[in-house]
């Protein structure tokens, strides 16, 4: 796919921020909210694929605007690795955010950031066909995580703790 079709796929699926917080707070109420439930699952989803591929997962954790997953990277900077662990976030949000009937893609930044790593289009959906696959066959393990994160006393999991209950 040529670059100005990856920009229109884009600015279709990457509403303004605005757009995601008037989406986000219609949805019901679940657990400690809906974002944070959707933002555990993301994080939960960089960390386990993460691990998969390679990556030494320090720590994860939920902030009041978002969450990050901390790790030391493959052993070079954005590669095909990293783009995979990066569009496994917004695939486990959209998961948990379309089972609440909301569909809306969130969390671009990490779509953005996959597709510099990958220009030419038909990477970048081969990658996003892996991560999808990925984030399938993990899901227990990443809604596990997901669960600890939430339910821990601080909104951080650092080392074992990330992996054990």
């Amino acid at each position: 796919m040529e670059t100005d079709q990856a920009k229109l796929w884009f600015t279709k699926h990457a509403p303004t921020r605005a757009a995601q917080d008037a989406a986000a707070d219609a949805l019901p109420e679940i657990g400690l909210g809906r974002r944070p439930v959707a933002t555990a699952h993301h994080e939960a989803a960089h960390a386990v694929i993460g691990r998969l591929l390679g990556a030494d997962v320090q720590r994860i954790y939920l902030t009041p605007t978002g969450g990050q997953c901390d790790s030391l990277t493959y052993g070079g900077w954005m590669d095909r690795d990293d783009a995979i662990s990066l569009l496994a976030g917004p695939i486990a949000s959209f998961r948990i955010l379309k089972k609440y009937k909301t569909l809306i893609f969130v969390e671009s930044q990490d779509c953005r950031l996959a597709q510099l790593i990958f220009p030419q289009w038909e990477d970048y959906e081969r990658a996003e066909k892996e991560a999808r696959s990925m984030v399938h066959e993990n899901w227990l393990e990443i809604v596990q995580v997901a669960r600890r994160l939430l339910a821990a006393p601080e909104p951080i999991l650092r080392g074992a703790a990330i992996w054990e209950d």
